[in-house]
């Protein structure tokens, strides 16, 4: 039970924090032209596959952010995003997950290219898993999970003949939260009796993560891209992410 509470928590994280040297794009601030005092909304599509020896998880998100520039050196960004992430692990064990995260950055022009930036976020996430799906004993597995976090980093705008490139760094610091499990198994046990679900609740300690990441903006069609591919000990993951400004 708690080796599936971590497994849950840690799917939550890969949506935007660096886990075990992984790093998920999207960025925590996503670029925007906008360098005139007014506003700017962004449509963002990501897609995510990360495999492992035992299981392959892909995930699909769509989001929305809001630029207000309040001067020409301040402005305030609030986002939206929703994730859809499924596991194949076996044949008689299905997961999914449904993340979705609202978070708000304040943002300073350091300088007209160096860009400092601020904030926090609400993470919440519902995870399944049918295990044993098929067989006379199997059961249901439900967590919902609530994490804050708070953000800062530094983004770097080079503008190039087609558009920009953007380079960026970024801590996030899981402030806490908490997470509730419950199990339902069907079937009996050994004499007969029918299985007895159970729930527990577990709170999330405090941690921290370093992101780094590399956006490129094309100017022709007004939309941006960050990709990542890394292979570690832990997996292989692909991360792509489109962001439109309109």
């Amino acid at each position: 039970m708690n080796k599936l509470l971590k497994s849950s928590i840690g799917l939550v994280a890969l949506a935007q924090l660096s886990i075990a040297g992984i790093i998920i794009a999207p960025p925590p601030m996503a670029y925007s032209p906008l360098k005139e005092i007014g506003s700017q909304t962004s449509a963002q599509f990501n897609y995510l596959s990360f495999e492992t020896d035992a299981s392959e998880t892909t995930g699909i998100g769509v989001g929305i952010s809001h630029r207000i520039r309040k001067t020409e050196d301040t402005f305030h960004n609030m986002s939206f995003y929703y994730m859809n992430m499924s596991d194949d692990g076996s044949a008689n064990m299905e997961s999914g997950t449904d993340i979705y995260n609202a978070s708000y950055q304040y943002g300073t022009n350091i300088n007209p290219q160096l860009l400092g930036f601020v904030g926090g976020s609400l993470n919440y996430s519902a995870y399944w898993k049918e295990e044993g799906y098929g067989t006379s004993n199997y059961s249901d597995s439900y967590i919902d999970t609530l994490m804050y976090s708070a953000t800062a980093g530094l983004q770097y705008e080079h503008d190039v003949s087609f558009g920009v490139l953007i380079p960026w760094v970024a801590m996030t610091y899981i402030i806490g939260g908490s997470s509730d499990l419950e199990t339902i198994p069907y079937g009996n046990d050994p004499l007969g009796n029918p299985l007895q679900s159970s729930s527990s609740s577990s709170d999330i300690d405090s941690f921290g993560a370093y992101q780094l990441g590399f956006d490129v903006y094309f100017d022709a069609i007004a939309t941006s891209l960050s990709s990542m591919y890394q292979s570690s000990d832990d997996g292989d993951l692909l991360s792509l992410s489109l962001s439109y400004n309109f």
